[in-house]
């Protein structure tokens, strides 16, 4: 019987699935999950019934959020605005950053953070494929833009993390969590916050369901990729490329 070497670092569990020697180094660090004197935490999981690159494309393209979360999170400027993509060759790690100015504050972030009216809203993706994602939201007053290194006092950080672990071929475990620095320790807000991403994680497993069935019933589809899909893309790519390393047994780390 295989054996497989687990990590335990900080609040989630890794494994390495591929060949050779594990290289803990390129385990994404998240001390905003246990700092607890500087960060609030709200946490939960989703059991999907779609395949595992299902919610990678999900995750790598949030213009979606305009369309199925547009009660809560979504407002028109996250479709229509452009993102940039980049992708270390070396990590592998896949950045998507769209950055929006003056633009309309939804419930979500009206709710827990006093602002209303419109705000500078970045969303910054950081995606270590397979397994792993990190959403650096920031939400700042109109022209107070945040700033890149989070030294910005009159901003206010989100940290939305996702662990995506496969069950079968089309069914996935999504474990989430999210970290904020700003009203910690109210367990109102706390309440707040669970509730709201709880909302928008269902949202997301309703829709993926739903597209699962599609592709299961063998009806003919057609898919059409477009310039807001460059960060799922790029995804696939590297995904592809850990994939090829696996058959070749090229060491790489997975989670």
């Amino acid at each position: 019987m295989r054996t497989y070497p687990v990590v335990e670092k900080g609040c989630w569990l890794w494994i390495w699935m591929g060949h050779g020697e594990p290289d803990d180094a390129l385990l994404p660090e998240t001390p905003w999950l246990e700092d607890s004197d500087n960060w609030s935490v709200v946490s939960g999981v989703a059991k999907i019934d779609a395949s595992f690159p299902l919610l990678v494309d999900n995750l790598l393209d949030l213009s979606h959020e305009t369309f199925l979360h547009n009660s809560s999170i979504g407002t028109p400027e996250v479709a229509s605005t452009p993102i940039e993509v980049e992708v270390d060759e070396e990590s592998r790690i896949v950045n998507v950053y769209r950055h929006m100015a003056d633009v309309e504050c939804p419930p979500f972030y009206a709710t827990t953070t006093g602002l209303s009216g419109t705000i500078d809203r970045w969303q910054d993706i950081e995606y270590f494929p397979p397994g792993f994602y990190k959403l650096n939201s920031r939400i700042a007053p109109v022209a107070q833009p945040p700033l890149p290194d989070g030294t910005d006092d009159h901003a206010f950080h989100l940290k939305i993390f996702y662990g995506l672990t496969p069950s079968t071929e089309t069914s996935v475990y999504d474990f989430w969590a999210l970290s904020r620095d700003f009203c910690v320790g109210d367990s109102v807000i706390d309440a707040t916050l669970e509730k709201m991403q709880m909302g928008v994680v269902q949202e997301d497993v309703d829709a993926l369901n739903i597209i699962q069935h599609r592709i299961d019933s063998g009806r003919e589809m057609n898919e059409v990729s477009v310039k807001i899909d460059r960060g799922g893309l790029a995804a696939r790519r590297v995904l592809a490329q850990l994939g090829e390393d696996e058959l070749t047994r090229q060491p790489h780390m997975t989670a």
